[in-house]
């Protein structure tokens, strides 16, 4: 795999193996191997001084790798270094508490929108953390929010790129996109109308900062019986509220 800019090709060899457990908790030197396209020697290698720092852990019983408890260190590290987290979260739990629903945040990374918490209702809880979630822009509704306070240039290099359809409500004919984009920096706020995930519907607003960059967004998200157009006004004001009162934070 051909990648530009990069200096150190083995060090990049090394993450690309790291990034292979982001989708498959288990993994052999043989799978590994082949979904990388790398030799087996090299790639056991790798593995070998991963698990000696720490970072890769081996599972005795099937023999196959998994991460290690390092990657928790790493993660609490950079959770620690967002201080925006603690300033937006009491907001985001105010609000969750409020409507019965569970609000996202999350910020912008490509064509991308990383997940970097979620607050939950009542005594309903966290069952893992949200840091590192990350889903396509233009079916979820902080991604097309983020979306359409970008250039429509920047539609258009999205576009260019092959759309998956998640379900059958997915928008990937790039008209109706862009059109849908519109709308949506038209009206201040994205509706994912079950474009990801089948039965789920969310609002989603951008967040702003001082130099008038989308640089993070919010969303309520919940089963699309319980989300009707009414509520849709009423939790974006609601989002847009709190959006302007932390956009600064960014």
């Amino acid at each position: 795999m051909a990648e530009s800019g990069v200096k150190i090709k083995s060090l990049a060899k090394a993450i690309r193996i790291l990034e292979c457990f982001m989708t498959e908790p288990e993994l052999g030197v043989t799978e590994i191997s082949k979904r990388l396209g790398l030799n087996k020697s090299n790639v056991c290698d790798i593995l070998m001084t991963f698990q000696e720092l720490g970072y890769i852990e081996q599972r005795q019983s099937t023999g196959k790798y998994r991460l290690g408890y390092r990657i928790l260190e790493l993660s609490h590290a950079l959770a620690s270094s967002l201080g925006f987290r603690r300033t937006v979260y009491p907001h985001m739990k105010q609000l969750a508490e409020k409507v019965g629903e569970t609000v996202y945040l999350g910020i912008p990374n490509g064509f991308d929108v990383v997940y970097l918490d979620a607050a939950y209702p009542g005594h309903e809880y966290m069952t893992r953390s949200m840091l590192g979630d990350r889903a396509h822009m233009y079916c979820t509704g902080i991604g097309k929010a983020i979306l359409s306070q970008m250039d429509p240039k920047q539609w258009e290099l999205l576009l260019s790129q092959p759309l998956v359809a998640y379900t059958a409500s997915t928008i990937v004919d790039p008209d109706r996109l862009r059109e849908d984009l519109r709308r949506t920096r038209e009206r201040g706020y994205a509706i994912d109308n079950m474009e990801h995930e089948h039965g789920v519907r969310c609002v989603g607003v951008p967040i702003v900062n001082s130099m008038g960059e989308a640089v993070a967004g919010m969303s309520i998200s919940c089963p699309s019986l319980r989300l009707d157009d009414d509520k849709v006004a009423l939790y974006a004001k609601s989002l847009q509220d709190i959006a302007r009162r932390v956009g600064n934070f960014f």
